[in-house]
C-alpha cells in the first residue's frame, strides 16, 4: 500500500514537471518579435459568376413562369458548356407583391389615407456558378447573356482550394525565411541568443480579383452584344507573418 502511494506521488511530480515544461513558453518575458511579408504571383484558374433573373407581371404565376423559363434556359446553356450540377447553386429566390399607394392630393391640410392596392408581382432568383476553368469564364457569361438574364455579376477570379493551399504555402515559406533572417540579425545586434519560437501568427491576401458587374440589359441589347473578352492577369497571393522568439 505504501509502495502504491509512493508511486502515485512520483507520477504526479513527473506529470507536474511535464506541465511546467509545456507551458513554459507562454510565460517567457525576454522576447523579440519580427514581421515579414512575401508574395507569389499566379494566374487564377477559375472563378465564380452570379446571375440574377427578375420579372414583373400582373399575376404571381405569370411573374414566376417568366422567371423560371429564363433561369431554366440559362442553366441548360451553361451545362452545355460543361458546368456540372454541383457547381450551380441558387443563393436567393423570392416573389414580392407590387403596390399602388394612390396619389390623392391633400386638401386643406387633410391627406387621405389611401389603402394600397396590389398591382402586380415581382419574381426574382439569384444563382451562383462556380467555374473551375478560367477558359470557360467568358463562354459562361456569353451563355447567360444569350439566355436573356437580366443581370450578371462577376467573375470573381480565384483558385481551387488545393491550388490555393500550395501557393499560400510557398508565400508563407518565403515570409518565414525572411522573418527568421531578420530575427537572427536583430539578435546579433542586441547581443542575445534566440532560444525558441514563442508564438507565430499569419495573415495575407487570398488573391481574389473581382470584375465589375455587367450592366443589366434588355433583350435587344442582349441579342446584339459581341463575345465577351476577359483578359486574366496574374493575381498576387501574399503571406505576412509575425514570429516571437524567446531570447537569453
Amino acid at each position: 500500500m505504501v509502495a502504491l502511494i509512493v508511486l502515485a506521488i512520483v507520477a504526479m511530480v513527473s506529470l507536474g514537471k511535464g506541465w511546467r515544461f509545456i507551458g513554459a513558453g507562454l510565460n517567457a518575458t525576454n522576447i523579440i518579435s519580427v514581421s515579414a511579408e512575401a508574395s507569389v504571383d499566379a494566374k487564377p484558374t477559375g472563378g465564380t459568376i452570379t446571375f440574377t433573373q427578375r420579372n414583373d407581371a400582373k399575376t404571381a404565376k405569370e411573374a414566376e413562369d417568366m422567371r423560371n423559363q429564363v433561369v431554366a434556359k440559362a442553366i441548360a446553356a451553361i451545362k452545355a458548356i460543361g458546368i456540372v450540377e454541383k457547381d450551380i447553386t441558387t443563393t436567393s429566390i423570392n416573389r414580392n407583391e407590387k403596390y399602388d399607394y394612390g396619389a390623392t392630393p391633400c386638401n386643406g391640410g387633410y391627406c387621405p389615407n389611401n389603402t394600397p392596392k396590389v398591382v402586380g408581382y415581382d419574381a426574382y432568383q439569384m444563382v451562383t456558378i462556380k467555374v473551375r476553368e478560367s477558359e470557360k469564364l467568358s463562354s459562361v457569361i456569353d451563355a447567360l447573356r444569350d439566355a436573356g438574364v437580366t443581370q450578371v455579376d462577376g467573375p470573381n477570379l480565384g483558385f481551387q482550394d488545393e491550388e490555393l493551399e500550395v501557393i499560400q504555402a510557398q508565400a508563407r515559406k518565403e515570409a518565414i525565411e525572411k522573418a527568421r533572417a531578420k530575427g537572427d540579425v536583430l539578435a546579433k545586434q542586441l547581443g542575445v541568443e534566440i532560444v525558441r519560437v514563442v508564438s507565430f501568427t499569419e495573415g495575407g491576401d487570398r488573391g481574389y480579383m473581382p470584375y465589375m458587374a455587367m450592366k443589366a440589359m434588355d433583350s435587344m441589347e442582349l441579342g446584339s452584344a459581341a463575345p465577351s473578352v476577359l483578359p486574366i492577369g496574374d493575381s498576387k497571393i501574399s503571406s505576412s507573418v509575425t514570429i516571437t522568439y524567446e531570447i537569453k
